[in-house]
């Protein structure tokens, strides 16, 4: 593991700047469209443009890539994000904004498809697991610190969009300087199917759907809740970090948990205690900074590594064949929810102020802990076994998780399908020379005609 990291540590690094400037863009956006006089709808409909590029994103960053290669596309993705942001205050308008959110997202997923494919490209399957969580704790690390960025200028102004500016455009220094120069290959996943996915595993797309609202609504308006209730820029930073520290915390926690008990209880757990917090930041909203932090902390540390949560439930009710469909379908319906969710909770917010944000998400995790209970209750599902190693899934869904569960799924299916002809070609050598001894069998588990594999390829 420590060679993979030595060579990963520039591609790390690169992640970790651009969720430091995307942590400060997504914050310093919603906060300053209040002070520009914003309605928190509006606000809440600006902030969703943003994943509904990083939908369509998904979609066509990786034919881009096949065509013009990994290289080309991050540089592009990285210098039109880079002027993007800038472009905010040469037009304060809804609609340029909303254009503006659009291409974001769009570059960002761009962004993230190039730095996960090398990523998995460049890590072994035995380390991938751990990789991976490294990976997403890098993520959050990142985020958390953007938002602490906030506090370095007054938001009123214009210096914070140029810091945004330069370290999504320092992020591109250390990637396209990497020794990890070889271009991974990228296959398109599968179009999900819905019908099926809810057939099989419902309460992972309804739990998707949910998540993604609440996880919209946060990075989406979260900071404008945060100024509604009076708090000062650097409270508000403090806030959002704490947020996103406690999804940090808890997500390994939850996941050795899921693994140990029925992943449907868990999640119907998890969903309860979530609301059952929400609504005490409602109660205690205004009990002073010391109870706010605390709670929010714990409040992240519940609803953001719930994702995970549900996808390993899916996997463990679709059969290998659909995995891959399985998260595309997950990642679909997640985009959806998160769209939803910023416009929903800047409604709640302008019709009851800042008790809105908090009523919504204990609704949302009301709403997912009783369906979670009643589906353990009145039908509860039994897991599939399969014994085909899965690719983690994040806590946030990334667009190449579809294309990494594709190629694990493979290589098992491979490594399976070389070790049943090794075993139908002893039973012919037995069978053809009852006189001669039986073929000896390959230490590998392969035949004696398989082919070696090279390392494994893999990324919103």
């Amino acid at each position: 593991m420590l060679s993979t990291l030595t060579s990963l540590r520039t591609l790390l690094f690169g992640l970790f700047l651009i969720m430091l400037g995307s942590g400060l863009q997504g914050t310093l956006l919603s906060l300053r469209a209040s002070f520009e006089g914003f309605s928190p709808f509006l606000t809440g409909l600006i902030m969703s443009g943003y994943y509904i590029g990083y939908l369509v994103g998904s979609l066509w960053v990786i034919r881009i890539t096949h065509e013009v290669g990994h290289i080309r596309v991050f540089a592009a993705m990285a210098a039109i994000a880079s002027g993007t942001i800038l472009l905010h205050m040469v037009f304060v308008d809804p609609i340029a904004w909303l254009v503006f959110r659009l291409v974001t997202g769009f570059c960002f997923v761009g962004i993230f498809i190039t730095v996960e494919s090398w990523v998995n490209h460049f890590t072994r399957n035995e380390v991938r697991g751990k990789i991976l969580s490294l990976y997403m704790v890098i993520q959050f690390l990142g985020s958390g610190l953007g938002q602490l960025l906030l506090t370095v200028d007054d938001p009123h102004g214009f210096m914070l969009f140029i810091v945004v500016s330069v370290v999504i455009s320092m992020a591109s220094v250390p990637i396209l300087l990497s020794t990890a120069t070889v271009a991974p290959q990228i296959t398109s996943p599968p179009k999900p199917k819905l019908a099926s996915l809810f057939s099989l595993a419902r309460l992972g797309l309804v739990g998707s759907l949910a998540v993604g609202m609440s996880s919209g609504a946060f990075w989406g308006v979260g900071a404008v809740y945060a100024s509604k209730l009076g708090l000062s820029v650097s409270n508000i930073a403090l806030f959002m970090a704490v947020v996103i520290l406690g999804g940090m915390l808890f997500q390994w926690p939850l996941g050795w948990l899921s693994d140990r008990m029925t992943r449907q209880r868990v999640i119907a757990v998890v969903a309860f205690s979530a609301a059952f917090v929400s609504l005490a930041l409602l109660i205690f909203e205004e009990s002073g900074m010391n109870t706010l932090l605390f709670l929010a902390m714990i409040f992240g540390g519940l609803s953001l590594p719930l994702y995970s949560i549900l996808s390993a439930y899916t996997n463990d009710h679709v059969p290998p064949e659909e995995m891959v469909q399985a998260s595309s379908g997950l990642m679909l319906v997640f985009g959806l929810g998160a769209i939803l969710g910023p416009i929903a909770g800047g409604i709640m917010l302008d019709v009851l102020g800042s008790a809105g944000f908090f009523t919504m998400q204990t609704m949302i995790f009301a709403v997912l802990g009783s369906y979670a209970f009643r589906l353990e209750v009145v039908s509860p599902q039994p897991e599939v076994e399969e014994n085909v190693p899965t690719v983690p899934m994040p806590s946030r869904p990334s667009p190449l998780s579809a294309v990494a569960a594709a190629e694990t799924m493979q290589e098992a299916l491979d490594s399976d399908s070389s070790g049943d002809d090794g075993r139908r070609r002893e039973e012919v050598g037995v069978a053809a020379s009852p006189d001669a001894g039986p073929l000896e069998p390959d230490d590998s588990g392969k035949g004696p005609d398989a082919a070696p594999r090279g390392p494994s390829a893999k990324d919103l």
